[in-house]
This record gives C-alpha cells, sequence and structure tokens, in this order.
C-alpha cells in the first residue's frame, strides 16, 4: 500500500542531519578496492527490510517508501537491497553521498530528507544514516529497517527529541563513494624528511630529527594510490595535518574536525598544490614547504606561523571532486 508523506517532525530534523555532513561532488574514483564475496554489511541483509519497496527516481527527493504499517522493528536493523547499481563496491569504511528519505514505521509518513550534496562516513556511531550502503554497489537504492537510535543515531535523537524506540524506515540512493583514508603501495621512504607513523584508524603522527628545514620544497609519496591523476586547478576531497617545523606544533588536522574537507587547488598554498597535482587519487604525501611556497609574509592570525616558517604536510588524496 502507498503511504502518504507529511512532514512529521520539525525542520530542525532536516538542519541537524544537513550539519553532520561533510562536503560532496560526484566521485570521480569509487571507493575502497572491495571484494564483494568478503564484504560484511554493517547492517544484516533481510528480515524486516524485504518487505520495503520505493519508487521515485533515483538521486531525487521525490521518493515513496511502501511497507506494511504499522512497521515494528523488534530485531537489529536490516537493510536489503531494491535495486543493484553497476558502479563500485562500497566499502564498510568508505565516505558515501547520495539522497536519504526517512520514514516513520508507524504511519509511513516521510519524516526527512537529504540531497547528494551531504556525504557520511560508514561505521561511525554518530553518523549511522548511511550504514545501508555497505557492500553495495554505487548506483544502488537500499532500504533498512530498525530503531531511530540504530538508524539516526542515539545522540541525534536524543538532541531533537524523537523516542529512540520508535520504528524508522531509510530509503538510500547511493550515488558517490570515496576512500576514507589512503590506499595503496609504500614506496622506499626519503632521507632527511620527518618520519610518519599512524593511528589505527589512519591519523598519522610525525617525528622529527635534529636536521635543519630543507630550503626548497621536498615532497614524498608515502602511499601511492591508483586513482585518477591530480591536475591544476582540481578540487579535492582530502585529509591533511599541518605542521610547523621549527616548533613542531599542529597548527591544524581534519583528523581533529573529524571528516576530510574540500580544497579548490586555486584556494591553497602553492607549495600545497605543487606537491598533489600529479599524484594519483588514493596517494598520501609527504612535504615540507618553504615560507615563500608557505603563507610568505600574511600567515593565517592564530595560527602559530611566523613568515619564516618551514610547513611539513601530510595529505590524503581521498577523491576528486568537481570545481564549484
Amino acid at each position: 500500500m502507498r503511504k502518504s508523506t507529511g512532514i512529521l517532525l520539525a525542520s530542525g530534523l532536516v538542519l541537524s542531519l544537513a550539519a553532520c555532513a561533510a562536503p560532496t561532488g560526484p566521485a570521480i574514483d569509487g571507493g575502497s578496492p572491495v571484494d564483494p564475496a568478503r564484504c560484511t554489511p554493517i547492517w544484516a541483509r533481510g528480515g524486516l527490510a524485504e518487505d520495503i519497496t520505493a519508487t521515485g527516481d533515483f538521486g531525487t527527493t521525490s521518493i515513496t517508501a511502501d511497507f506494511p504499517t504499522p512497521f515494528v522493528a523488534h530485531d537489529a536493523t536490516t537493510s536489503a537491497i531494491l535495486s543493484a547499481g553497476d558502479g563500485p563496491v562500497v566499502g564498510p569504511t568508505d565516505i558515501v553521498g547520495g539522497t536519504l528519505s526517512i520514514f516513520d514505521g508507524k504511519t509511513g509518513w516521510l519524516m526527512t530528507q537529504t540531497d547528494a550534496t551531504t556525504l557520511f562516513p560508514l561505521g561511525s556511531e554518530a553518523t549511522p544514516y548511511f550504514d545501508a550502503a555497505a557492500c553495495a554497489t554505487v548506483g544502488s537504492r537500499v532500504a533498512a529497517v530498525g530503531t531511530s537510535a540504530d538508524v539516526l543515531g542515539a545522540s541525534f535523537v536524543s538532541a531533537n527529541g524523537i523516542d529512540p524506540d520508535m520504528t524508522v524506515v531509510s530509503v538510500l540512493d547511493i550515488q558517490h563513494a570515496y576512500l576514507s583514508r589512503a590506499q595503496g603501495s609504500t614506496p622506499p621512504p626519503q632521507n632527511g624528511l620527518p618520519t610518519v607513523s599512524y593511528t589505527a584508524d589512519g591519523r598519522p603522527g610525525l617525528s622529527f630529527t635534529n636536521a635543519a628545514a630543507p630550503t626548497e620544497l621536498r615532497a614524498e609519496t608515502l602511499i601511492a594510490g591508483t586513482g585518477s591523476t591530480v591536475e591544476a586547478g582540481d578540487t579535492l576531497l582530502v585529509h591533511y595535518t599541518g605542521v610547523v617545523w621549527d616548533t613542531r606544533k599542529v597548527f591544524q588536522s581534519t583528523w581533529d574536525q573529524g571528516a576530510p574537507v574540500r580544497l579548490a587547488l586555486s584556494s591553497v598554498v602553492p607549495g600545497f598544490a605543487t606537491a598533489v597535482v600529479g599524484q594519483r587519487v588514493g596517494s598520501q604525501v609527504l612535504v615540507t614547504i618553504p615560507p615563500d611556497l608557505g603563507y610568505g609574509d600574511s600567515p593565517p592570525s592564530g595560527s602559530g606561523i611566523t613568515a619564516t616558517d618551514t610547513l611539513v604536510f601530510v595529505i590524503d588524496i581521498l577523491g576528486v571532486l568537481p570545481a564549484e
């Protein structure tokens, strides 16, 4: 039976969903290389989710979901692939973009939607909205059913005054997938540059010797990716950490922000752009940038950077995005 749509919750729900989002754009490269036979979905396939159907053009906000009402999720969240796309397989830790519609399982009413201007990491307890995408392919439409706490996240439902035990149904059109960290082969290291170590989630840390800072730009490929080649003027999805050589202090890190960012190479310091142009998506680059190729005489206020500082960046190139 076709369910009527309506606004069940205040507009604050839409704003809160959008506020959790990272930058977006159609993926030129897919996410992680994944063997479908070895991929384990975050939300198991089958169960109540198999009773959901959906209509509406792919990738639009005109999706209607059909399911028996009242729909009650007694067990763990389940998911189903309503239609399979022909793109790459989405890995369980990838960053995914798409159109998401959330419905009240009791009434069938539409609660909220996001469009493809949002990206969410899979496997995050804080933002589990897109977890049904794991192990599906880009271009697929997937559905999920579970409690609001499981599908929307416990902190989100608490902040918005939603009953954590109410049943919700989600329909997601998977339009994009990106890496969540650099992936590829590891070339031999260069002498005289800081060494890099990693936490379990891929966050880099730098160790310095007593060597003086290089006076010229030096770039080292720490991980050699296999995706698209970065060109001058591209807009990228990147993770990066920036450190001042002399003080060893981190002045900015997207890892601290919890999400990668969109960077137009036309808007970054010259040395940053030089280091990534010619690299391939999936690569990680270590670059030392002398002052004349960094901020020069105009360092950002409050950054702790001086006009004579050499900067060090570790950059994960996760995707190429279209320029705005």
